[in-house]
């Protein structure tokens, strides 16, 4: 790792990811996503904030490095239960769907055998659990609006223009409680890191944001 090691109120944050962009790019990753080197996607888990409001910054970060791998040590003050073990994962393309709240339906036209056999079929399209997915749409724990709420936290916008700046987040990474790395969000939740597409694009992955959801 390059740089010092990610603080948020002098604690240091937990190593929670590192993602090879040229492997996620082989796999069928988004386009937006960097050629090359590697992300690297940090929380602070002890004490670290939901994301929702904009004192939460600097609770988690998103480091885009390339060239060579340097080794760092955790911090000698990180709690063990904030320490992650090394956990390889492979990247595999796949459909990602809509949550069934951001398909905006009008249940008022909507039968009950209609909605039975809807809700069916987005559960057969689910992804298995643990859900660790980059980039397509999320998997919601709570309400589906996240672009909206980064754009506000964010961006600082109000009314119409809050709503053209949503459309420029994407799903950088959703990270899921696992329970192979011993990694829990809350109450088995999920993290959720964002990214506008021009920043992305730009390499500048340091205006990411992230929402954390759980049950």
């Amino acid at each position: 790792m390059k740089g010092e090691w990610p603080r948020y109120h002098g604690r240091p944050l937990s190593f929670v990811a590192q993602l090879d962009a040229a492997t996620m790019c082989a796999a069928g990753g988004p386009d937006w996503l960097p050629q090359d080197g590697r992300l690297l996607f940090f929380y602070e888990l002890e004490h670290g904030g939901w994301g929702l409001e904009s004192g939460d910054a600097g609770c988690f970060a998103v480091r885009h490095e390339t060239g060579s791998a340097s080794p760092a040590l955790e911090p000698a003050d990180l709690p063990d239960g904030a320490r992650f073990p090394a956990y390889p994962v492979s990247f595999v393309a796949a459909p990602s769907y809509p949550d069934q709240g951001r398909l905006q339906i009008d249940w008022r036209k909507v039968s009950k055998a209609e909605y039975r056999a809807l809700e069916a079929a987005l559960e057969a399209l689910a992804p298995p659990e643990p859900a660790h997915q980059v980039g397509g749409y999320p998997g919601p724990i709570q309400a589906d609006e996240m672009e909206r709420e980064c754009q506000v936290i964010f961006g600082g916008k109000q009314g119409a223009e809050v709503e053209a700046g949503a459309a420029d987040w994407r799903l950088l990474l959703q990270l899921d409680t696992d329970d192979g790395p011993s990694m829990m969000w809350g109450d088995t939740g999920r993290l959720y890191f964002w990214v506008r597409e021009q920043d992305a694009r730009s390499g500048d992955f340091s205006k990411s944001w992230m929402i954390l959801q759980c049950c």
